[in-house]
C-alpha cells in the first residue's frame, strides 16, 4: 500500500501518511510534526476564545436593550 501525502496546514510542508490515517482525516490536511500540531491545536483554540467573546458582546447588547425597554420579553 503506498503512503497518501499530505501538505501541512501550518508550515505548509508536504510528508507522507499511512493510507489508515489519511482516510482517518477525513479530507483534513494533517500536520507534519508534534510541534506544528500544537500550533494548530493552539489556532483552534483561539478561535473557539474570539466566537465566544462575540457571543458574550451579543448576550450583553441584548440586555442592555432589555433594561432599556426596547426588547419584549415573551412570557410562555
Amino acid at each position: 500500500m503506498t503512503p497518501a501525502i499530505h501538505q501541512c496546514p501550518i508550515c505548509g510542508t508536504r510528508h507522507e501518511v499511512t493510507r489508515a490515517r489519511a482516510e482517518m482525516a477525513l479530507g483534513q490536511q494533517l500536520c507534519c510534526s508534534p510541534a506544528c500540531e500544537n500550533e494548530a491545536r493552539g489556532r483552534s483554540h483561539k478561535q473557539q476564545l474570539k466566537s465566544w467573546q462575540h457571543l458574550n458582546e451579543a448576550a450583553a447588547f441584548i440586555v442592555v436593550l432589555a433594561i432599556l425597554g426596547f426588547v419584549v420579553v415573551l412570557k410562555w
